[in-house]
């Protein structure tokens, strides 16, 4: 038989404890479907990046086949922390290639502009994927 409880904060924290749990396996649910996605999707959206990375002229310093290298790698490094929810590897990438290609010439403005362009090509391809479901596209931006 189950107890009853006379405590109504008690009870009140119980139900917003509830809440938390739910809201944070919706989550989770919701970022295994975005890093299937980006798998799924992985060639298309590094390409993209690296074309709109040399459409701004950004990364002059290095050659296409550098560009696309190290699109790949932090696009494997960025699903991977997605995945996982732990950020420091890819923390660590970032620092390591500043390290490699700022002395190279590559400016500082450079690296933000292809961070933004990478936000830019997911956000586009979720927009396509869900583009007749605005509910989940929503749950999916919040969870991301």
């Amino acid at each position: 038989m189950a107890r009853k409880n006379s405590n109504p904060g008690e009870t009140q924290v119980q139900e917003e404890l509830g809440g938390v749990v739910q809201h944070a396996e919706a989550t989770s649910v919701l970022l295994r479907e975005l890093v299937a996605h980006l798998r799924q999707n992985r060639t298309q959206l590094r390409e993209e990046w690296a074309r709109r990375i040399t459409e701004a002229q950004l990364l002059t310093a290095m050659t296409k086949e550098e560009v696309f290298a190290e699109a790949t790698s932090v696009y494997d490094n960025y699903v991977e922390a997605l995945e996982t929810g732990t950020f420091e590897a890819l923390q660590a990438y970032a620092r390591n290639l500043s390290e490699r290609i700022i002395p190279r010439g590559v400016e500082t403005h450079e690296v933000v502009g292809i961070v933004l362009l990478l936000r830019d090509v997911l956000a586009r391809s979720l927009f396509a994927k869900y583009q007749t479901d605005f509910t989940n596209l929503n749950r999916i931006q919040d969870a991301y």
